[in-house]
């Protein structure tokens, strides 16, 4: 076996370094040794590179288990532009591209294969895993594993079990943000044994971590933005408080847009481009944005909202100042904001009764009868559901997770699908209606000839070549009369399609950009059923304290902002960061006659709206501006004038 040094080699010859950062040499030697390894580190610091030097040391395959698409192709984009050989196996490619990847892994040199958690349920993907070198078996974003962390994910519980194919092929499990009881669940989850343990620092002496209570959110993000200047993520917690602001920021000649899930891919793929590339200033997103991002030069993360976590809200921090320069963590809250936070608790945790009355109305919306709608698999718009059902979309998505765990259905995933069709009539069927219907009888001709298997099972097609073919024949008929336009040859054929369904001669999928949900089992009554019970009980509890966590967090009043983060996760330090607001309020609090004198000199000149005071005295926290300046106004040393500015009243 290759010792760690030779590891240098690599890390010199495709990444270009000379020296690895501490601990990735521990972590490799580790891994190279056949120990099962769990490693956290900071954002940023350099995980990647654990599992990736050993799956070019080892030989055979690393697979590596990856919680996103976008992700997963980064990655490998990333390796091959090094001359690594890396494949991704994801389900929106055409099965012809599916089974050449696996192809490439049992007999050609691939290295590192990405697949997602949901890929390990798939039977014929675990018959060809069987059959592959695998090495090592790398775990990224592995908090997901943990039921008792803050973004648990059910189908990252079929790792452990695939390690029962290779039992020789340790485990690396990775992560940015995991307590030490959430650490302990995750090896227990993946059945690791006799494992090393690498929780590097979590601190990072570049960023300031700011907690401000704000009446005025929307001032205060410009006042960041204008003094801090450079590229930046707005967090919020719903898409419509995104696009709100992201038009406010807009408006105010900002470049800013907002990125969230109700997006087309397409757009979301484009906005995140011009971000990329500094063509956009500020991404004002949901947390559907940012896990793989790697833009080094983000100046200054806000969060608009208090986030469930700390550990989502370090995650989503994290994203902050790369490069090492000084980059700036902001969390701007509202009173009302506490209760927001409770009510999105309560809704996450939904009863039994209420997790069935979903269910139900799950299989009602797609006419799922009692014993049917195995592996059925339908396009899931939650706004259009949540408007029909009067359901709201927080106690959805935490029924779905529920119902994810009893094996009923899998969460939705938002991936562009390809069409398929399976004919479902039988073959004589199929030819009296050729027979008696000359304008399908060549699209259904061309089906049977080009298609093999549409008899038995949904076959992946793709409209635009099937309407190219009849072209060529002079087979496509001409489109309906009461077509409102002239549609294209593929929309044509998807016409003809949906009617030869609605006749039962087929059943026809065509490609969606909307979330796919599927069926797992048949429909049940849940009469029986292992909800609320006492695990439930337990991941509320424990989701409880993470929420009082991060209120205790926000209410802090002394101490160091990076220090009670960094305890939060087991990192026990007596050093203070010296540049967050608490250190700042104990280092260069100033006298409430120095706060009036500047408040004095600031107005003498001229009356100043409020926000414009704000910013002049920007080393000053704003609370106890906002103290002095109500103390001001009751003594009538300073007014308001008819619009509204302060003015000085040389009382």
């Amino acid at each position: 076996m290759p010792k760690t040094k030779d590891a240098t080699y690599y890390l010199k010859r495709y990444w270009g370094y000379d020296n690895f950062r501490e601990p990735q040499a521990e972590v490799i030697e580790s891994v190279l040794s056949g120990r099962d390894t769990f490693v956290r580190l900071s954002t940023g610091g350099g995980k990647s590179v654990c599992y990736q030097i050993p799956a070019l040391m080892m030989g055979g395959l690393c697979l590596v288990v990856s919680p996103l698409i976008s992700l997963m192709r980064d990655q490998v984009e990333n390796l091959r532009n090094r001359g690594i050989m890396a494949q991704a196996l994801t389900s929106d490619m055409p099965q012809a591209a599916q089974t050449n990847v696996l192809n490439n892994c049992l007999y050609g040199n691939t290295r590192l294969l990405y697949v997602s958690p949901e890929r390990l349920k798939n039977r014929l993907f675990l018959d060809v895993l069987r059959r592959l070198d695998v090495k090592l078996i790398a775990v990224d974003e592995a908090h997901c594993v943990s039921q008792w962390g803050y973004d648990f994910r059910p189908p990252y519980l079929d790792i452990g079990k695939v390690r029962y194919l290779f039992p020789k092929a340790p485990i690396l499990a990775l992560t940015a943000t995991a307590t030490v009881a959430v650490i302990d669940d995750i090896c227990d989850k993946l059945r690791m044994h006799d494992e090393r343990r690498f929780c590097g620092t979590l601190r990072r002496k570049n960023v300031v971590y700011m907690v401000q209570e704000e009446g005025d959110k929307l001032g205060r993000i410009k006042r960041i933005i204008a003094k801090v200047g450079g590229s930046g993520i707005v967090y919020c917690r719903t898409r419509h408080d995104c696009e709100t602001l992201a038009s406010h920021l807009a408006a105010s000649g900002i470049l800013a847009k907002a990125y969230h899930a109700g997006l087309e891919p397409q757009q979301r793929s484009r906005i995140q481009e011009e971000w990329m590339q500094g063509r956009l200033q500020v991404m004002v997103a949901t947390n559907a944005f940012g896990m793989g991002v790697d833009k080094a030069d983000v100046r200054y993360v806000i969060h608009v909202h208090i986030p469930s976590s700390p550990e989502a809200y370090f995650q989503e921090a994290g994203r902050v100042g790369r490069d090492g320069k000084r980059a700036f963590a902001v969390l701007l809250y509202g009173k009302s904001d506490f209760d927001e936070l409770d009510y999105y608790y309560e809704h996450s945790f939904p009863t039994v009764a209420e997790v069935k009355e979903i269910y139900g109305q799950l299989c009602e919306h797609y006419k799922i009868a009692y014993g049917s709608g195995e592996n059925e698999e339908y396009e899931f718009d939650a706004l259009d559901f949540c408007k029909r059902r009067g359901v709201g979309m927080t106690e959805l998505y935490a029924a779905l997770l529920e119902l994810e765990r009893e094996g009923l259905v899998s969460s939705p995933v938002r991936e562009r699908t390809v069409s398929k069709v399976q004919i479902t009539a039988s073959p004589a069927e199929v030819e009296r209606f050729m027979d008696n219907s000359p304008r399908y009888s060549s699209l259904l001709s061309l089906l049977l000839r080009s298609v093999e298997g549409i008899y038995s099972d949904f076959c992946e097609i793709n409209e635009k070549r099937l309407a190219h073919k009849l072209e060529e024949a002079d087979e496509l008929p001409p489109p309906l009369e009461d077509d409102p336009v002239e549609p294209s040859g593929g929309a044509i054929v998807r016409g003809m399609l949906k009617h030869l369904e609605s006749l039962d001669i087929l059943r026809y999928k065509p490609c969606s950009s909307l979330p796919q949900i599927r069926f797992l089992a048949p429909r049940t009554s849940l009469d029986y059923t292992t909800m609320g019970g006492d695990e439930w009980r337990a991941r509320k509890r424990h989701a409880e304290e993470r929420k009082e966590a991060m209120v205790a967090y926000v209410k802090a009043s002394e101490g160091c902002r990076q220090q009670l983060l960094l305890r939060y996760f087991g990192e026990e330090s007596q050093e203070y960061c010296g540049w967050c607001d608490l250190c700042i309020g104990r280092n260069r609090k100033k006298s409430d006659e120095e706060i009036t004198k500047q408040i004095c000199q600031v107005l003498h000149p001229s009356p100043l709206p409020r926000a414009e005071l704000m910013r002049q005295l920007d080393d000053i926290q704003e609370q106890e501006v906002d103290r002095i300046i109500k103390d001001l106004l009751d003594r009538r040393l300073i007014e308001f004038t008819k619009d509204f500015r302060l003015r000085w009243t040389n009382k």
